[in-house]
């Protein structure tokens, strides 16, 4: 993770003092920094008595206790329970007592669950193993309230359960929160493994010794609210300081953006967002509502070329309607997330900036990740049958996740779909808009299909997509 910050300084604006040091004098020296939420806690790669130890730092100025004591226990319960943790080396205050600390050793060469989750047909064995992870804490009537990809680290040899402070006891309807558990773990795999629903399940069953008391039903219904769930939960996260996300507000702007931008080369940029729009920059697009640049940043990343969205303010009635609304680039920001999270590829969001004057929004801006590709059209109308097919399945399943969500896309025009290696992206979703009234909703759906139709002169390409649809 960048910061832009040093370390001193870091620990300075957290703990009030610019070293780590432990009650027992020791000093903790950083090396890098794995996770940062401000004002919150702090987890460090550093060097400790010689060797490499993971440091989590908590400092929230009324909870920090509670999430000390919190971790400490799950540790506890892990082990209890059997399953693979790091290692517990110290826990405690620092030497000003402005924070509690908790040593761990530090997993050498481990990845992350998309590192080593393979493909459909040869996944089985691997989400099995997790599977066998949870009936440990499950008959020990223990559960992890937070099965999340980034809480496990895994090596050749192991996976290892690094994040505690959600292990819960559980009190009561013990087989409803065993099989509301199995469902929330499911909930994390893409669609794409939704074959595989029936045999975890099943294997769950059999580990457990557990009649079928929760019908498989039952667990798809589950696991269908803990994904809409876990989406309301990113959302509220989505324009707030969060372990991936940093806000600044004030009276005159708002900015987000990702932890990934904490370089010199982009609080450049996002001081003066309007300094990219020169003469000489590389315009995609010049409008009176939108003017959009394909640019540089930071060169010293491997991804380094970036799209740069301003949304003007065309009059002064224009001004009038945009400053009650959410700007487009909140709306590009927002849907770009939702998108990732339902599996639908898309440029990777950055950062959003927006002028204000209190609650009243103005110019606003919106940056993501350039995205090489070819536009559909060109795409389809030179690819093989077996492309087409391959390609047309991939737009259907997307209307089909769309669908599910009750979104409106509001421009699916050929050029607004980019295939890259046999890849579909969807762009420009500063049209995007979710429908809480069904009957509006299959109106809206309905009329975008027909537009989406409109874009293929060649019926042979219209009936792909028909066919398929059925």
């Amino acid at each position: 993770m960048h910061i832009t910050a040093s370390f001193e300084q870091l620990l300075q604006q957290e703990i009030g003092a610019p070293s780590l040091v432990l009650t027992t004098n020791e000093v903790i020296t950083p090396l890098a920094i794995l996770r940062y939420l401000p004002r919150n806690r702090l987890v460090l790669r550093a060097k400790w008595q010689d060797r490499i130890v993971a440091v989590k730092i908590f400092f929230h100025p009324f909870k920090a206790y509670w999430h000390w004591q919190r971790e400490n226990h799950g540790l506890q319960l892990l082990q209890q329970a059997g399953i693979e943790t790091p290692l517990l080396l110290y826990q405690g205050k620092n030497q000003t007592k402005t924070a509690y600390i908790i040593l761990t050793t530090y997993i050498e060469n481990a990845g992350h669950f998309d590192d080593y989750l393979p493909e459909t047909t040869t996944a089985l064995p691997f989400l099995k193993t997790h599977i066998d992870m949870m009936t440990k804490l499950h008959k020990k009537n223990y559960v992890q309230k937070d099965w999340h990809i980034n809480n496990f680290l895994y090596t050749n040899q192991a996976i290892y359960a690094i994040d505690a402070g959600q292990i819960k006891h559980i009190l009561w309807q013990k087989e409803t929160a065993r099989f509301s558990n199995l469902a929330l773990f499911l909930s994390i795999l893409s669609d794409d493994y939704q074959s595989l629903y029936r045999d975890l399940y099943d294997y769950y069953c059999d580990a457990m010794a557990l009649p079928y008391n929760k019908s498989y039903t039952w667990v798809l219904k589950q696991i269908t609210y803990h994904q809409k769930q876990r989406w309301h939960n990113q959302q509220s996260k989505l324009f707030r300081t969060s372990s991936q996300i940093i806000c600044k507000q004030t009276f005159s702007l708002r900015l987000l953006r990702t932890t990934t931008t904490r370089t010199k080369a982009w609080s450049h940029l996002l001081a003066n967002p309007d300094f990219v729009f020169s003469d000489d920059a590389t315009y995609l697009k010049k409008g009176n509502s939108s003017t959009v640049v394909k640019t540089v940043i930071d060169e010293n990343s491997d991804k380094n070329t970036y799209v740069i969205k301003r949304y003007n303010i065309k009059n002064k009635w224009h001004a009038f309607l945009r400053f009650w609304q959410p700007t487009r680039a909140a709306i590009n920001w927002r849907f770009s997330h939702f998108l990732l999270a339902l599996g639908i590829p898309t440029p990777t969001p950055c950062a959003m900036f927006e002028y204000r004057f209190g609650p009243l929004r103005r110019k606003s801006f919106f940056i993501s990740q350039w995205q090489n590709g070819e536009p559909l059209d060109t795409y389809l109308q030179q690819a093989t049958a077996e492309q087409q097919q391959l390609i047309a399945k991939q737009i259907i399943a997307i209307f089909k996740k769309l669908f599910s969500a009750q979104i409106i896309h509001g421009d699916t025009k050929a050029s607004n779909w980019l295939v890259e290696n046999e890849k579909v992206y969807l762009l420009d979703l500063d049209g995007m808009k979710q429908y809480k009234n069904t009957h509006l909703f299959m109106r809206a759906h309905q009329q975008e299909w027909q537009r989406f139709l409109k874009n293929w002169k060649q019926q042979e390409i219209i009936n792909i997509f028909l066919n398929l649809k059925k």
